[in-house]
């Protein structure tokens, strides 16, 4: 049973606990405050101390209780500055999720919509369906992993420590700082929880076995996760940032090339690892901009966004090439434009975060 001891590097394959030190709060989580009070379990001491201070500073005659403070008004958002940055989190993550749903649909080469309807008076509609690639084409892209096994030395130190999200990457890209971007980076912190939340459903959904289910001598240099292939996590967290911190800072050219390669670089370590496909990139690509999209219209930029409809088996099977630029609808590309413009409700929580993190200084 010793073994089991091991379940506990899954805190750190969620890469959320970074959240506490991010906000001050790694030495406080039995307290749920700050360390050395209300309920610090290292103080026992303190309890006494305090009480001893209260029946000296506030004693039991003292005079009558002072005027209450001005009762906020509910549902505002600017409560949230209230709230700790845990708690926001688990606010912001219910406000992120509110009208989306996965919607399954075929059984031997499967697809889902992902539809969403918050507008009032407008049902739900696709922003994206995507199908899975069958098996033949799956089959053709074993070789393509094979072939990069020879890469995997000069890529081992990145691939290893892009394991969790990519913060330290992402943090040099755009010269984030933990105490000068705290509010874009709890932005971050929150859209990709739930761009996770979603990409897995999706991937339990269309059930993509990985490139190790097809060939023995892929034997990738990480353990394979215990989910599925298509599309790829990395890919979609990776162009997902990409595109949301090109919006959040716009008017910086050389920024946004440097992210697009950056992300094309993540995904493609993880082929090169041997745990994903180029399909599963590409795919990958097509969900992280379109959910960036979906919560770029949220936070308040633009009212819609373009229905988007892809087809695993029509997508190019080479390696993508780097990108240094949003994706675009492109039929070349295997994406089909719907025509359908999903008007997307802002959310007044999404937008209070976003115009603290674009406040906050470039550098």
């Amino acid at each position: 049973m010793t073994g089991m001891t091991g379940m506990t590097g899954m805190t750190g394959m969620t890469g959320m606990t970074g959240m506490t030190g991010m906000t001050g709060m790694g030495s406080a989580l039995q307290a749920n405050t700050f360390g050395g009070y209300s309920g610090a379990i290292p103080y026992p001491l303190l309890y006494t101390g305090m009480d001893f201070s209260r029946e000296s500073v506030s004693p039991g005659l003292a005079a009558p209780s002072e005027r209450p403070a001005p009762y906020p008004q509910s549902g505002e958002a600017a409560n949230l500055g209230y709230n700790d940055a845990q708690t926001r989190f688990h606010i912001l993550t219910q406000e992120c999720l509110a009208g989306l749903e996965v919607v399954h649909f075929g059984r031997a080469r499967g697809g889902i919509r992902l539809l969403y309807g918050q507008v009032p008076g407008q049902a739900a509609q696709s922003i994206l369906e995507l199908r899975s690639p069958g098996p033949r084409t799956f089959g053709r892209q074993v070789q393509q992993v094979l072939d990069r096994r020879p890469d995997r030395a000069e890529r081992m130190a990145e691939i290893i420590t892009q394991v969790s999200p990519q913060f330290a990457y992402w943090a040099s890209t755009c010269r984030l700082h933990p105490e000068r971007h705290r509010s874009t980076l709890e932005l971050s912190w929150v859209l990709l929880h739930v761009v996770m939340l979603l990409t897995h459903r999706i991937k339990y959904e269309l059930a993509c076995p990985r490139p190790q289910d097809w060939n023995a001598d892929v034997q990738p240099i990480l353990q394979t996760p215990a989910y599925y292939t298509w599309p790829s996590g990395h890919s979609t967290e990776a162009f997902f940032f990409a595109t949301l911190m090109t919006h959040l800072r716009p008017g910086d050219p050389p920024q946004r090339v440097r992210l697009y390669r950056l992300a094309s670089r993540i995904a493609e370590n993880r082929e090169v690892a041997g745990l994903h496909f180029p399909l599963d990139t590409r795919a990958g690509e097509v969900l992280g901009t379109q959910l960036a999209r979906l919560f770029l219209a949220r936070a308040g930029h633009g009212g819609h966004v373009r229905g988007w409809r892809v087809d695993g088996d029509d997508l190019p099977e080479a390696a993508p090439p780097p990108r240094e630029h949003e994706l675009q609808a492109d039929p070349q590309e295997g994406i089909d434009d719907t025509g359908v413009d999903v008007p997307i409700a802002r959310s007044r929580l999404l937008h209070w975060l976003w115009l603290k993190a674009a406040a906050e200084p470039r550098v």
